[in-house]
């Protein structure tokens, strides 16, 4: 199987406090010094931080021009919206993380035994 290629670039790589600015996005947990520079996706996996949507923003939503579906992170509800997939009977935890901000490993994670719908484009040997 091939490594997964962006069919665009990545932003430049910048400040975490101008990632959060940018991004629209607001960091719980061990977060990194604001003035500490990382790409992209360093900035997408620091270990031990939750990053949770409260803005829109222009960057924000960079990719989404190219149609993309399963590379880069988003909230939980964007993953249900655009996977068609909903929670079954959500707890009140589970509504107050719709803005986390997740890969979609950790969305599926996120979400096991809780989610349920048909994926777009999903693939059935049946």
């Amino acid at each position: 199987m091939g490594e997964y290629k962006r069919p665009y670039d990545s932003p430049p790589p910048r400040s975490y406090k101008a990632w959060l600015n940018d991004l629209g996005l607001n960091c719980v947990g061990n977060c990194p010094p604001d003035d500490e520079v990382f790409t992209f996706d360093d900035f997408s996996s620091i270990p031990e931080v939750k990053l949770y949507k409260i803005k829109e923003t222009d960057l924000y939503e960079f990719w989404r021009q190219y149609g993309d579906v399963w590379g880069e992170r988003r909230t939980v509800e964007e993953w249900l919206n655009d996977l068609e997939l909903e929670i079954i009977d959500p707890t009140e935890e589970e509504l107050k993380e719709l803005n986390l901000y997740l890969g979609y490993d950790e969305f599926m994670d996120w979400g096991a035994g809780i989610i349920t719908g048909k994926m777009k484009n999903q693939i059935s040997i049946l």
